[in-house]
Parts: structure tokens; C-alpha cells; sequence
């Protein structure tokens, strides 16, 4: 007995998001050291020297105010991981594996103020960390528990022992249950505690600006994220509002009992604990927290609504219009801006006109501060580029405007802000690495550089602007909270503090005739532009928003143009002529609390620690029980799963079993210690049946063991490649009850080398798995195949009786996604196109064919209906939202959006050299998509299809065709 067996289920279902991590690029150059502290280890590369230290010294004076709060401590030591590879920032905290990655590069983000970057970091991730544990209902090796399905078409060949996966179902039951906003807001307010981070004015604005016009997240939106840049911000900003409402009403204890309450098993959603520890509903909870802010806002803000100044808006499209700049002439003007993303950190260059008012895209990529040579046609940036060891910096660039061409001044420079001299013979820049900045000025013709700082306790400079005469540089400057505007000679000397207080000064651009600083404070507790006489140091205040403006530019006919933030994120706003306000028309009455009491650190030396070389230590061992119905019968399994802190091994192991002893068992080993990522996957299945023959019953074990040694790589931010050599074996085991015999034998053994190549380039979006709407997926892969295949038996052979056909061939198989918006302002629709082509390059038994239906072909006709050694399959499906918002919580499930497709096909598989369009085979498919969160942080999508071939033709397995099919998913990502 042959039966063809199939992999793709077991890996489906099996292999679980196991490790949360963010997978990037290896990096083997680097050579680890630790320090350990009484609750930390802290692990470094080399290029950090300040930052590890830093950080171990705040870890430690934070653990025990912080784990106090919950009375809760780790059950060991927490693993801090610090990173200087990227110019990126960020911080996470795994949880489950008492771990924190922080990178050493300081968070410049235009809806976050200014904080001591790890002082801030460590204390956010690490209250992460105690927080989500105290909420965590089982203990810390066992994350989850997973309810799985599997259902079947009806297969009616004798060669196949079940149809292909029709129901596929993977569902958990979450360890631990937090709402985002409770999660991030009780990480914000553990910083609040110490004055590493407060209720600064970027917090405070998009709050107000949410209440101002009614669009503040409901509670359940608040719960999860999968929004736009600023509605997940709004996530943070209104959970810090929340908690701090709770503690300030209920008391701070009243946090940790919450944390608490959520850790029984019972507790589903956050309704369960604030009814036991507050008793009223967390809509209550919600509903008064709102109408206290609303009254906030509308009280403080009645004396701005009346004399507001804002100037008109220029560039609406988008909700990130930043950092504009007049041209020389002072006739267009330079910008970025995220046009259609729903991101912010996905901007572009463009140029406007302002009398023609015609908008011209430049670039891509480009995120920094710009600035203009003087004859007005190049423009000069930063933009993060892939460097060596794959890391990724950022450098200088100019843009030719007149030839279209983009210039790399540096490589590797970790460059950012740049800004041109006067004459446009040189430029200055910040430059940093491991959490230390400094202001420099390069020659751009020699590219010689001088550094005019040379900080090294943790400085961090912004933007820059030259003087008209070149005589000086006029820049932002930070090391604890908010910023503060300096100006020194651009030939180098002594820093002189133009603006230094307890307001946040930045954005500063000199005056046309070089005698004001135009810059942007938040000195009445909203973000406005100011004016700053260099000379008299006197400062008038020139606009009166409601919402914030920044990044000042200021032209000879005394335009100003800035970025204004509204409900719709920043805008490019045009003031003619501005003028002083009066004071006593611009107050605002912030409740921030002082943001320099709390804070007694002095962080400008280096403590010094131990340090030892890294010695290799790895994560608990996970343990996730798993309950399945597979074919019809009941399965018990479990998957566990381990990996190196450094997440330079991964180790993932799973099994199943179900009464008739039929087994799934699956191993993956990842080693990442070289640029390539070895693998080692092994694979073993096995399966009961019975048949009748000859009057009698003979009971039949079909076994699977495959094994694949490979390599994968990145080759760069959108192509993968990977290498495989597979061993695979099938094998029978046939018990005759009368008579009573065993029979066994190997019916396949397959051998092949694999090449797999992978294109993928979809922009980022809030819908982009749901219904990816731009961009294209390519995947290519090329086999060698060396098998066997059982043709008959020769019982006179001594050792092996199998008698096997050879079936060496060639075989490559081609699958494009293309992926288009619609035009007209049709939005969020879609078309996509799909192409699937295969072809074995001889002759070969049907067990080795392409197979075109089913779940991931011709949603029409059954998976093996429609086979061949060939194989044409071209899919267009249409696309659109049906609720692009639905908010409702019931329970667990959180409904997010739905969205519904018709996709027409047109293909067919075959055998032999002449292609019959006569043959090919139509059908349709209906679809609808939503997109879930479970447990507010599981990402849950579900899909379900009905199908219809509108062809009828004979198969192997019968008469296929002409009937409905239908398909249904509950999986974390769509098929």
C-alpha cells in the first residue's frame, strides 16, 4: 500500500509562535561580556562600554521600589540584553523568560517628549516584566494551552489515506490576560514613580486633542493594539491617563490588586478584575474616567478656543507633514511626509510650490530634519541605510533636484541631522554611538570632519541651524528630561545655553537676518513657536494652538511655516507675518507635576563591574499542552520550546498522539552564531487503518520520517534565501490476522536538494494581512530530486525485496503575489493577482505531481483532483472592507475588522508536452477575512470560503466539479 501522506498539516499546526522575538539578521562578529549584579545580568557587544554599566546600576536601584508596588520578585535573576547594532531604538520585555532587550540608541519619536533614555527604558521594561508576571495565571514554563482542529475534504482515491486540510483550527488559552493599555500605562506610571517619565506635553496633547474632538479610543480599542502610529500611541497615552486616574482615586495598591486579580484562571478579560477589586464594571471604570478628563480639557482650553492663532493649512494628505523648510528663494518649500501610510515613520521628501500649490514626490526614506543648498536645488538629509555586518545607520544624502539623482556623502557614519552651512561648503551633523552624541561640521568637498563636542556622559543633540553669516551653529541639546537649545562657534569653543529651564525648547532655526532664534516650547504647557532675540535673550510667543506646533521655517518675507499636530496627526501650516501674543490669551493650565523633583541620579560616570566573558545560557524550558481532534479522533500534545538569551540557538520540539497510537512528532534546531542560520528539522508521522482483502481484515501502519539540513539568510531587508538537502522516507507495516503474519517494506525514499528564494516588499499597514493592497510576494524554488518509488516486490532478493523505480528529475515552481490599490479614492479596496507555476522536467509516477486544488489552489475542486507534472494557476481577487471598525469585546475576543473577497481562477495541471486551453478548469470563490485579538494580545485571524468549480471532469478519486466547497481558518495568520 502507497498512500501519500502530507507534512503541511504537522508543521501547520505544530509549530506555534513559539519565540516572540523579532527575526533580523545574525550578526557573529559580535563577541558578548556580562556583568552580573544581585537581581540582573546585563550582556554587551563590543562598542558598549557606558551603556551595559548605566543600565546595570538602574536595574538595581529600581528592583526593589518596583517589585514592592506588586509584591511580586522573578524567580531569578533578569536577563538584560543591550544592543548597539542599529540605529534603532526600542525596548521589550519577554516575560516568560525573564528577559529585556533595550537598545542603546536614545528614542527620537515626534509623539514622544524627551526623557533619560534608559533611565526611562530599564524602569518601563522592567515593570513589564514584574507586572505581567504577577498577572500570569500559570506558572511561568506553562505560557498557554492550545485547542487545535483539523477536518478534511472527502478524498476518494485509493492512493490517498485523507483529503486535504478543509478546517484548520489552532486556538489558545492565554497564561496570562492584560489589556494593552493596562500593560503599557502600569509600565509608564513604574517610570512616573521615580521622574524618569511623566505626563509630559506630548502625552497631554494627544490626549487633548482626542477629547477636543470627540475621538477618543473606546475602552476596547484601548485594549489592543493594530492601529495607526498615533492610535497605538493613544493606547499608551490614555492606559497612563487611566492608571494614573485609578491611583490617584483608588490608591496606588489598588494597581497591584488588579495585576493580581487578572491572574485567576476564571479571568478571561479586565471586567473580572475591576468588579472584584473596585465593584463596578470597567465600563464604569471607563465611562468615569472619561467625563473627568472631558471636563479637564474643555476648562483649561477656553481661553485658547477664543484667541487661537494657527494660521492655513497647507499639506493635509498624511498624517505625518514634518520638518518643512522654505527654499532659498522662499517660494516652495521642502517637507516629509507619510502620504497614504498609516505610519509615521514611513515618510518620503517632497516639494511644494506655495503659490502654484503643486505637490512633487522625491524620495523615499528619508526620516530627519532637511535643509537646503543656497542656490535652492539640492536638498540635504539623513536616511537609515544597510551597512556593514548588516547592520543599519544612518547617513548623509543629498538630493539633486535637478537630475533626479540621489548622493551618498557618507557610509557608516551613523550621521544624523544634518544641516548645510551658509555657502553649502559644509555641513554639520550629530554623531553617536553606545548612548553618546556630539555636534561635528565636515568639509563636504574633502570630506574632512571636526567634532565641535565631545560629550561622553550621555549626551543627546537634535537638529542644528547655521547662523546666516556661518559664524554659528544653533542646536538642541538633552540629557535628562525635555531639551534645551544651545549655540557655539562652528569653528568649535565653549556651548552657551540660549534657552535652558524647565520647559522643553527644540526645533531651533535662525532668523533670516540671524538675529532671532525661531523655536518651538511647550512653556505654557502646549507645544507653540516662539521667537528668541539672540541679543536681549527676550522671548514672544507667535502662535496659540490647540494642539501642538513644531519645526519652525521662517523666510525673508517673514512667512512662517510649520508642522501643526491636529486630529488628523501634523500638517504643514502657513503663518503670514506672525506676530506677539499676549500672554494672559495663551494660558493653559497643564497639571504636570514638577518634572525635575523626584529625580536624585547622577549618571555622567561610568560605575565600575566585573566583567566576565559570555558563557552560553538559555531560557526556561516552554511547555504548551495541546487538545486536538484530528480525522475525526481525539489527540493529546504538547510542544516545548527553549532558546540561547542571545537567541543564537532555538530549539522547538512537539509531539501528539491519539488512542490508535498514530503520532505527530516534530523537531526544529536553529543555530545563528554564523550569517547564515543553520537548521535541522526532523519530521515523523504515523498512521492506523484497516482494509478488507481476500475475505479478511489486515490491519496497515503508514509511517513518515523526514529530515532536512539546511541554511537560510537574509540577503537583504526583503529577500530571504534558503537551502535544503531533505531526506524523506515512507514506509508500510501490513498485519494479516488470518493468517497471522507481519509484512513490512519501504515504498519511497526520497532524497533532494532545495533552493528556495523569497521577494518580499508589501508596505506597512494597519491591513496589510487582512487585505495587502500594494507591493508584490515572489517565491521561487528550484529541487533536484533523487528518489525511489516502490514498483514491486522480488521475495527472491536476499537482504531488501523492494523493487524500486528511480525518479530523478528537476522541478521548479514559481508563486507571485501582486498586489494593487485602487484609484479614485476607493479606499482601503483591492485587486491581487496570483500566479502558480510548476513544472517536473520528466516523466514521473502521480505520487511526485503538482496538485492544483483545494485550500491553497483552485478553492473549486478538491486538492488532488487537479494534478500533473505541469501545472498553470492564475488567480485575480477583488477585496474590501465590510466593518472597518468594529469594536466589540465579547469575552476573550475582541472583533477588530472584516473584510470580503471574490477571487476568480483559471488554471489546470497536466502531464505531457502539449497544453490544452481547452482543458483548463474556472472557478470562483467567496471569502470573508476578520481580523481578532484573543486575550487582547494574541493576534486570532478567521477566514471562511465557499467555492464553487464551474467545470465537470473525472479524476482519480471520481467526478469533480459542478458543487460548492467550503473552507474555514482560525489560525494567528492567514493561508
Amino acid at each position: 500500500m502507497k498512500k501519500i501522506l502530507i507534512i503541511f498539516v504537522l508543521l501547520l499546526i505544530n509549530y506555534t509562535n513559539s519565540n516572540s522575538q523579532p527575526k533580523g539578521y545574525n550578526h557573529p562578529e559580535l563577541k558578548w561580556e556580562t556583568i552580573e549584579t544581585e537581581h540582573f545580568v546585563v550582556y554587551y557587544h563590543q562598542g558598549l562600554d557606558r551603556t551595559p554599566r548605566i543600565v546595570a546600576k538602574i536595574a538595581e536601584e529600581i528592583y526593589e521600589p518596583v517589585t514592592s508596588l506588586y509584591k511580586f520578585e522573578p524567580d531569578g535573576k533578569v536577563h538584560i540584553i543591550t544592543r548597539d547594532t542599529d540605529d534603532y531604538s526600542s525596548g521589550a520585555a519577554y516575560y516568560y523568560d525573564n528577559k529585556i532587550e533595550i537598545w542603546a540608541t536614545p528614542m527620537d519619536f515626534i509623539l514622544r517628549g524627551t526623557h533619560n533614555w534608559l533611565r526611562n527604558v530599564v524602569t518601563h521594561e522592567f515593570t513589564h516584566i514584574i507586572s505581567m508576571q504577577r498577572a500570569r495565571k500559570m506558572p511561568r514554563r506553562f505560557p498557554a494551552l492550545y485547542f487545535q482542529g483539523i477536518g478534511y475534504e472527502k478524498e476518494k482515491r485509493k492512493d490517498v489515506l485523507y483529503g486535504f486540510p478543509n478546517i484548520l483550527i489552532s486556538y489558545p488559552y492565554a497564561g496570562t490576560v492584560i489589556p494593552m493599555w493596562f500593560a503599557e500605562g502600569l509600565a509608564q506610571y513604574g517610570s512616573n514613580k521615580f521622574g524618569y517619565d511623566y505626563w509630559d506635553s506630548h502625552r497631554d496633547m494627544i490626549l487633548r486633542v482626542r477629547i477636543l474632538n470627540n475621538a477618543l479610543l473606546s475602552l476596547n480599542e484601548m485594549g489592543v493594539f493594530g492601529k495607526n502610529s498615533i492610535g497605538n500611541e493613544s493606547t499608551y497615552n490614555q492606559g497612563y491617563s487611566l492608571i494614573r486616574y485609578i491611583a490617584d482615586k483608588y490608591g496606588d495598591e489598588t494597581l497591584d490588586r488588579l495585576a493580581k486579580s487578572l491572574s485567576s484562571f476564571f479571568a478571561v478579560s479586565f471586567d473580572h478584575a475591576v468588579k472584584k477589586v473596585l465593584g463596578i464594571s470597567q465600563n464604569q471604570l471607563y465611562n468615569d474616567w472619561k467625563t473627568y478628563i472631558e471636563s479637564y480639557y474643555q476648562d483649561r482650553t477656553k481661553i485658547i478656543t477664543a484667541s487661537e492663532v494657527k494660521g492655513k493649512i497647507l499639506e493635509n494628505e498624511g498624517s505625518a507633514n514634518i520638518f518643512p523648510m522654505w527654499s532659498p528663494d522662499g517660494k516652495s518649500f521642502a517637507y516629509l511626509s507619510n502620504g497614504e501610510s498609516d505610519y509615521l515613520s514611513f515618510t518620503g521628501l517632497y516639494v511644494s510650490s506655495l503659490n502654484e500649490r503643486n505637490q512633487k514626490f522625491l524620495i523615499s526614506g528619508v526620516s530627519s530634519s532637511i535643509s537646503w543648498n543656497r542656490d535652492g536645488k539640492k536638498i540635504l538629509y539623513s536616511k537609515v541605510k544597510k551597512w556593514k555586518n548588516d547592520s543599519h545607520y544612518n547617513d548623509i544624502y543629498i538630493y539633486d533636484i535637478e537630475s533626479e539623482k540621489e548622493i551618498r556623502l557618507t557610509e557608516g557614519m551613523r550621521a544624523m541631522y544634518p544641516a548645510f552651512s551658509p555657502d553649502s561648503r559644509k555641513l554639520s551633523f550629530v554623531n553617536g554611538s553606545d548612548g553618546n552624541y556630539n555636534l561635528a561640521v565636515m568639509d563636504i568637498e574633502t570630506k574632512k570632519i571636526k567634532y565641535l563636542t565631545n560629550f561622553t556622559d550621555g549626551m543627546e543633540i537634535y537638529q542644528s541651524s547655521w547662523s546666516p553669516d556661518g559664524d554659528k551653529i544653533v542646536f538642541c541639546i538633552s540629557k535628562d528630561n525635555s531639551r534645551d537649545i544651545a549655540i557655539i562657534n562652528s569653528n568649535g569653543g565653549n556651548i552657551e545655553y540660549l534657552l535652558c529651564g524647565k520647559g522643553d525648547e527644540r526645533d531651533p532655526i535662525f532668523s533670516p537676518d540671524g538675529k532671532k532664534i525661531y523655536f518651538s516650547s511647550d512653556l505654557t504647557g502646549i507645544f507653540n513657536i516662539y521667537t528668541c532675540d539672540i541679543e536681549s535673550k527676550s522671548v514672544r510667543q507667535v502662535t496659540n494652538v490647540l494642539g501642538g506646533a513644531f519645526m519652525p521655517s521662517i523666510n525673508e518675507k517673514g512667512q512662517l511655516i510649520y508642522s501643526l499636530y491636529t486630529k488628523d496627526g501634523y500638517k504643514i501650516t502657513l503663518l503670514e507675518n506672525p506676530e506677539p501674543i499676549l500672554q494672559e490669551n495663551t494660558q493653559y493650565i497643564a497639571n504636570y507635576p514638577e518634572k525635575f523633583s523626584e529625580i536624585n541620579y547622577d549618571d555622567s560616570e561610568v560605575p565600575v563591574f566585573k566583567t566576565n566573558q559570555y558563557q552560553s545560557i538559555y531560557t526556561m524550558t516552554s511547555i504548551v499542552p495541546r487538545l486536538m481532534m484530528d480525522y475525526g479522533k481525539p489527540k493529546i500534545g504538547i510542544s516545548a520550546f527553549s532558546s540561547e538569551i542571545l537567541d543564537r540557538y532555538n530549539l522547538y520540539a512537539a509531539g501528539s498522539i491519539n488512542p490508535d497510537f498514530d503520532h505527530d512528532l516534530i523537531a526544529i534546531l536553529e543555530y545563528k552564531k554564523l550569517k547564515p542560520t543553520l537548521f535541522l528539522e526532523l519530521y515523523s508521522l504515523s498512521r492506523h487503518t484497516t482494509e478488507d482483502a481476500n475475505g479478511g481484515t489486515y490491519k496497515i501502519r503508514l509511517s513518515l520520517l523526514e529530515a532536512d539540513l539546511g541554511a537560510s539568510f537574509k540577503i537583504n531587508d526583503q529577500q530571504d534565501f534558503r537551502t535544503a538537502f531533505i531526506y524523506s522516507r515512507y514506509s508500510t507495516k501490513m498485519k494479516f490476522v488470518k493468517p497471522m503474519f507481519t509484512f513490512r517494506y519501504t515504498y519511497f525514499i526520497g532524497k533532494n536538494l532545495s533552493f528556495t528564494w523569497n521577494y518580499r516588499r508589501i508596505p506597512k499597514k494597519m491591513d496589510d494581512e487582512i487585505n495587502p493592497s500594494s507591493g508584490r510576494d515572489i517565491l521561487f524554488r528550484y529541487t533536484i530530486d533523487f528518489n525511489k518509488f516502490l514498483r514491486d516486490f522480488d521475495f527472491e532478493k536476499a537482504l531488501s525485496f523492494e523493487v524500486y523505480d528511480n525518479y530523478d528529475y528537476n522541478s521548479f515552481y514559481l508563486n507571485w503575489n501582486e498586489y494593487i490599490s485602487l484609484p479614485f479614492g476607493i479606499e482601503r479596496n483591492s485587486l491581487s493577482y496570483n500566479f502558480q507555476g510548476g513544472l517536473i522536467d520528466k516523466p514521473v509516477d502521480s505520487f511526485f505531481y503538482f496538485f492544483g486544488g483545494g485550500l491553497v489552489g483552485m478553492k473549486g475542486y478538491s486538492y488532488f483532483s487537479i494534478e500533473g507534472n505541469k501545472m498553470i494557476l492564475n488567480s485575480l481577487t477583488y477585496r474590501a472592507p465590510i466593518l472597518k471598525n468594529i469594536d466589540i469585546q465579547f469575552g476573550p475576543l475582541y472583533f477588530d475588522k472584516a473584510y470580503g473577497s471574490v477571487s476568480f481562477f483559471y488554471g489546470n495541471n497536466w502531464s505531457g508536452n502539449k497544453l490544452e486551453l481547452k482543458d483548463f478548469k474556472k472557478s470562483i470563490d467567496f471569502q470573508i477575512r476578520m481580523d481578532i485579538f484573543s486575550y487582547y494580545n494574541y493576534p486570532t485571524k478567521l477566514a471562511f470560503d465557499a467555492a464553487y468549480g464551474f467545470d465537470r471532469f473525472e479524476s482519480l478519486g471520481g467526478f469533480e466539479g459542478k458543487e460548492w466547497k467550503f473552507y474555514f481558518q482560525l489560525l494567528f495568520e492567514y493561508l
